[in-house]
């Protein structure tokens, strides 16, 4: 299906939409955590006034998502995703902003080459190696001796785009930096003070973070560390 009602739509799609609103195709993110290239370009970009010219700008290759051209104006734009718009030099990835939702933030050129996965499957794969599964679909090889086979999941990767190779980690443990991607919080985001992982049944594991203004506690699931010391990308 094209379309759907604009009253179903995310919160985080630009508003107004009419009746209808565009939905993605499906693809490396879930539909209700992405935003299709053709409504990033048209509504928030403000690129194309319209979008039959939306459409022949993404078509004509004007668009590269994660270093790759994308020729389809349904793709999924998700979290942590570099947009690039090379006619104009400019870059942009896709983040969680307070009280928006998921956005465009325009990023300088020399973090374009490089985004933040993080890690939502780890598994023994046939041939005795491991495998990571990240949150945007890709999977990642590692043999058993690897320097990073002891990342856990929701662990994160700082990887090369579009080459995916690992440039660094970030655990998810105390004093590193997290961002709180999901939630009533989501966009938020600062230093782990404290993570609550043996809870029983049905509560599930908490975190407490420490932002510039407060302390939120929110639940394990919802934050992704975004660097070590000081956050790896430039946040809102």
């Amino acid at each position: 299906m094209t379309h759907l009602k604009s009253l179903a739509a995310p919160p985080h799609y630009p508003k107004p939409l009419g009746v209808f609103a565009t939905t993605p195709r499906p693809g490396p993110h879930p539909k209700d955590r992405s935003l299709p290239l053709i409504l990033v370009v048209r509504d928030m970009l403000g690129l194309a006034e319209d979008s039959r010219t939306a459409k022949k700008l993404i078509k004509a290759g004007k668009f590269r998502v994660d270093g790759r051209i994308v020729k389809e104006p349904r793709f999924p734009i998700g979290l942590m995703d570099v947009l690039s718009v090379e006619e104009l030099g400019e870059d942009y990835r896709v983040i969680t902003v307070p009280r928006a939702g998921l956005k465009p933030v325009k990023i300088p050129a020399d973090e374009a080459g490089y985004k933040i996965c993080q890690i939502r499957v780890k598994k023994m794969v046939r041939g005795g190696r491991l495998q990571l599964g990240l949150h945007d679909g890709r999977s990642i090889l590692l043999d058993r001796e690897s320097e990073y086979s002891s990342l856990r999941r929701l662990d994160s990767l700082k990887i090369s785009i579009p080459g995916q190779e690992i440039l660094d980690v970030a655990r998810l443990e105390v004093n590193s930096y997290v961002l709180i991607h999901s939630g009533s919080k989501a966009g938020y985001h600062g230093r782990l003070k404290e993570v609550a992982r043996d809870v029983a049944y049905p509560a599930k594991p908490t975190v407490e973070v420490l932002t510039s203004s407060n302390s939120i506690k929110t639940i394990l699931s919802h934050v992704m560390p975004v660097g070590v010391d000081s956050p790896w990308i430039a946040l809102p």
